[in-house]
């Protein structure tokens, strides 16, 4: 039961990364995954990502938020993954950011906000939960972004999905049990 409150503060959100998901589609047989989780109890989110096959070297890499769209548009930077690898065609990136500190956002985005870590928190949050926030990565070859890709929440397990794994435990637990005892008593 313990576990199940720890996974309580966490919500994770994957993006698959291609040239054709550019806005201006791209084609590229670039590819990456870019993962965020996101601990409302510690306010930080953690970004990693791996990529591969780009045709370009790496220049910038960053979150976007806030389409008009979901899964559709472009908008400006929210979040810039700062110390992305630089000229690169393949790797891998990880850091972990304090969703309530003005340094994790760009200017405008934490103005646009309120200017205030709660906001510009629940701001992203709203955006990634709405399928309103992508990652890119941007190129020599493609300034404008090689490859990119929307943040989809991942399925989260009801309740009830807990419920059934602890009486299946139980269940397991009782059957070896009594299992046990019959071998003894044999």
């Amino acid at each position: 039961m313990l576990a199940t409150s720890a996974f309580a503060a966490t919500t994770t959100y994957t993006a698959h990364l291609s040239g054709p998901a550019e806005a201006v589609p791209v084609f590229s047989p670039g590819y990456g995954v870019s993962t965020i989780v996101i601990d409302d109890v510690a306010n930080t989110l953690q970004l990693t990502t791996s990529f591969s096959w780009l045709l370009g070297q790496t220049a910038a890499a960053h979150i976007h938020a806030g389409t008009d769209e979901p899964l559709l548009g472009a908008v400006g930077v929210a979040v810039p993954a700062n110390g992305f690898p630089p000229g690169v065609s393949a790797g891998t990136y990880s850091a972990t950011f304090n969703l309530l500190d003005a340094t994790t956002y760009t200017v405008a985005y934490w103005d646009d906000a309120g200017a205030t870590g709660e906001g510009a928190r629940d701001s992203l949050i709203s955006d990634l939960n709405t399928g309103r926030a992508y990652f890119n990565i941007h190129t020599d070859l493609y300034p404008g972004g090689e490859i990119r890709g929307f943040y989809i929440p991942s399925p989260v397990p009801e309740p009830g999905t807990y419920a059934m794994l602890a009486i299946g435990l139980a269940g397991v637990g009782f059957v070896a049990r009594r299992q046990r005892k019959q071998e003894e008593v044999a």
